[in-house]
């Protein structure tokens, strides 16, 4: 990088940047394309119309399961991450819980089109979850399978990747660009390293640094539901997870800022 040929580097973050400025680098800050185009189908006047604050206390509770993308090892995550969803669905119910009085908790199964939705219907069925055809939220897909547990959804969509993202406040996830993404805006996400090829635990925890506290690693699926009990209780935590989330990852449009920086160099 410091020969020069190299005319521009481009790092995903802002403290990789600043590390290799130490040397002859020509390093700049633009930001990661990968937060391009990640608009959601809704606006947030739509989400939240007058009475904000009232909307807030009766909206459900959203987690976002981020699975991964690639067979098999999807379908595996997929099994581990129901674990985690059991788990947080019991800890809902005691009474001691901060969401005990909550109307509604929704699970959001961003699901890559090249998965089959069968199979993880399947898993989703056999922990107790039976078809329902009312959507507790609106998402940009009309064959969103939705399933029902006492007071609480499942959907599983494979169209509307960018809402599951939105509307997520936290997320479970065993994927690498997703969960990165879903940082990305401000949001916490807890990982269950798995058995790989990708989420394995040697990528989870790389992916940790890159992070930082936005993203945190337990070793077994039934350690989420105290993690989402412990964060939803510190509304301080939330907001540095928020700013460190968007520090780390970078604004949109970094597509475009390095196409014009390139013109500029070139």
């Amino acid at each position: 990088m410091s020969r020069r040929r190299c005319k521009a580097v481009f790092p995903r973050d802002a403290l990789t940047t600043e590390t290799l400025k130490q040397w002859p680098i020509p390093a700049f800050n633009l930001g990661n394309p990968m937060m391009d185009s990640l608009q959601p189908t809704f606006s947030r006047q739509q989400f939240y119309s007058q009475d904000s604050q009232q909307q807030e206390i009766v909206r459900p509770f959203v987690v976002t399961l981020l699975p991964g993308s690639r067979p098999p090892e999807a379908y595996a995550n997929w099994e581990i991450i129901m674990i985690a969803v059991s788990a947080l669905m019991a800890s809902f119910q005691e009474r001691d819980s901060i969401f005990y009085t909550s109307n509604r908790v929704v699970f959001l199964g961003a699901i890559a089109p090249g998965l089959d939705s069968h199979i993880l219907s399947q898993s989703v069925q056999s922990q107790g979850w039976r078809t329902e055809s009312a959507c507790p939220i609106q998402i940009a897909d009309p064959n969103v399978l939705t399933f029902k547990q006492r007071n609480a959804y499942l959907m599983l969509t494979q169209k509307a990747y960018n809402d599951c993202l939105h509307l997520g406040d936290i997320a479970i996830a065993m994927a690498g660009t997703a969960t990165e993404q879903f940082i990305g805006l401000g949001k916490p996400a807890i990982a269950i390293p798995g058995n790989g090829p990708q989420y394995n635990p040697a990528f989870a925890e790389a992916q940790s640094r890159l992070l930082g506290s936005s993203l945190i690693l337990v070793e077994q699926p039934a350690e989420v539901a105290k993690v989402v009990q412990s964060l939803f209780k510190d509304p301080d935590i939330l907001q540095i997870i928020a700013e460190n989330g968007m520090r780390r990852m970078g604004k949109p449009g970094a597509a475009l800022r390095i196409a014009e920086c390139l013109q500029e160099r070139f």
